[in-house]
């Protein structure tokens, strides 16, 4: 029985003259692909389970679907982690960094001081005096407010025009006669 050759084998077979039996595509499949490289799994505070070659600044991370065992690149941002340390993304599915979280900025100690009466009778006092320029301000602005409304109350309203049809006549003369007795009368 002869076996059917690839597209490859007979190529070769036509280019070089001979048959070459030694020769054969072999396909891996996938599945032993995955598994020669091993993930690192590890979860984030809310549960999504994530996964990387390493957990090392430029490895590549996604987010894995549970159901479907599906990897989505984790989008941009920080993931706070189960052990708290956080997950830093800056690219999409490209760890930036991992590490400690951000500490706040530390607080500062609030010693408690305590007021004198003297300091605190001292701060009424200049708390009044700006209340009081403030009250002196305001009434002096009302002061030129209502002068100004009075000038403007004073301008006399315009006065309407009223106008009157006149209905004007124009004759026309007649003869020669009317006509040189209206240019007479034209020109007085």
């Amino acid at each position: 029985m002869e076996e059917k050759k690839t597209f490859l084998q007979q190529l070769k077979e036509f280019v070089l003259g001979y048959e070459d039996k030694e020769t054969t595509l072999e396909e891996t499949p996938l599945v032993e692909l995955e598994e020669a490289v091993k993930l690192e799994e590890m979860q984030l505070e809310d549960g999504t389970v994530i996964s990387a070659v390493a957990f090392v600044e430029g490895e590549s991370v996604f987010a894995v679907n549970p159901e479907t065992e599906e990897k989505i690149p984790l989008p941009v941002g920080e993931f706070p982690l189960m052990d708290g340390s956080v997950l830093v993304v800056v690219d999409e599915g490209i760890i930036a960094s991992i590490g400690a979280p951000a500490e706040a900025a530390p607080e500062e100690n609030m010693e408690t001081e305590f007021v004198t009466k003297a300091d605190f009778d001292a701060a009424i006092t200049e708390i009044k005096s700006m209340l009081s320029k403030e009250v002196e301000a305001k009434e002096e602005l009302s002061k030129v407010n209502s002068e100004l409304q009075e000038k403007v109350d004073n301008i006399p309203d315009a006065k309407t025009i009223k106008t009157i049809p006149v209905e004007m006549k124009i004759e026309t003369p007649k003869n020669r006669k009317e006509r040189i007795y209206q240019l007479m009368q034209n020109q007085n």
